[in-house]
Formats: structure tokens, C-alpha cells, sequence
């Protein structure tokens, strides 16, 4: 495990730039929750319906929200992978974390704003912790990539197993073990609590 004690080196000495990118995410949720046109919130409402009726109706399909954001993810950190070839694509990063935050915000002003105390509690247990995990991880990932970026003349050194290779692998068992909490809350505590149909 020298490879973790590695990154938590790495992310001691770039924690401002942590902090930035992180703050970047908490940027996009503000914009989110301000921001959105009336179409967007009609797309978004349409959007958290289906999120309710998944969730915590009887004859919701948990196994489409299980599957719709691992694959969502899992296909970010790819991208993020991706991006570590060239320390200017990092920003495509940031502006990844903008938009998830984005997303975030409008949701949560959508369920809230439709479903009042059960929709916070939807919100706050299903998609806000699965969603700070992933961004957590993501946000790492990114901070990781700058300093490769930096120090590693060919992509050969940053993509290989002496780079990031071992952070891609920690990130996808952490994006799983993010929504298989998810699903855990949502079947173990929060869908029972809203039997009632």
C-alpha cells in the first residue's frame, strides 16, 4: 500500500489545490440551486418524479438508479483518467465537477421543493452522500493528475502503474462502495419508512 501513503503525500502538499477544485463542485451546486431556466426545472422535476417513483414506491425499480449511477461515474473517472495525458485538460475536470454540482443543486431545490421533508430526506440520503463520495473521489483524482501532469514528461509514466493506475482502481472501488450505500439506505431504511401505498 505505498502507493496510498504516495497520494496522501501528494494531496498534503496540493491541498490548495484540493481546496479549489473541491469549492469548484460546491460552486456548480450554488449555481444550481439559482440558476435554471423554467425549462430546466420542468426537465429536473420530470427528472426527481422519476427519481421518487424509483426510489420509494413500491413498483420502482431500484436496479435502474443502481445502474444508472455506476455506469454515470464510472464513466467520469474514466474521463478523468483520460485527461491526466495533458495538465490543460485537467479543466475539463473542473468544469465536470461544475456541472455535476449543478445537477446537484437543481435536484435538491426539485425534490425539496416538490416533496418537502421526504424529498429532503431522499435527497440527503440517497443522492447528496453517493454524490459527495464520487465527487469526493473525483476531486482527488483530479488533484492527483495535476501533480502528474507536472512531473511526468510522457502520459507512458502517468497512466502506468507507477502513476495513476493504482488511483484509477482505489477510485472504481470507491465509486462502487459510494452507490452500494446508496441502495443499501434507500432499501434498508429510507423505502421502508414510505410503504404506505
Amino acid at each position: 500500500m505505498t502507493f496510498l501513503t504516495k497520494y496522501f503525500n501528494i494531496l498534503k502538499r496540493y491541498k490548495i489545490q484540493l481546496i479549489v477544485i473541491s469549492a469548484s463542485y460546491f460552486l456548480g451546486v450554488i449555481l444550481g440551486m439559482w440558476l435554471p431556466s423554467f425549462k430546466e426545472k420542468l426537465f429536473f422535476g420530470e427528472s426527481t418524479v422519476n427519481l421518487f417513483i424509483s426510489c420509494l414506491l413500491k413498483g420502482g425499480k431500484v436496479s435502474n438508479l443502481f445502474l444508472n449511477r455506476l455506469f454515470t461515474d464510472i464513466f467520469c473517472l474514466i474521463i478523468f483518467y483520460l485527461t491526466t495525458i495533458n495538465i490543460y485538460l485537467v479543466s475539463v475536470n473542473i468544469l465536470i465537477l461544475i456541472y455535476r454540482g449543478y445537477i446537484l443543486g437543481a435536484i435538491m431545490i426539485s425534490l425539496i421543493g416538490n416533496y418537502g421533508l421526504t424529498g429532503f430526506m431522499l435527497f440527503f440520503l440517497v443522492v447528496f452522500l453517493q454524490n459527495i463520495i464520487t465527487t469526493f473521489i473525483l476531486a482527488v483524482f483530479t488533484t492527483l493528475s495535476i501533480y502528474y501532469s507536472k512531473h511526468k514528461n510522457n502520459c507512458k509514466n502517468i497512466l502506468k502503474g507507477d502513476g495513476l493506475l493504482p488511483a484509477l482502481i482505489v477510485g472504481f472501488i470507491g465509486i462502487i462502495a459510494g452507490v452500494l450505500i446508496q441502495i443499501l439506505v434507500l432499501l434498508m431504511f429510507l423505502r421502508p419508512m414510505n410503504y404506505y401505498f
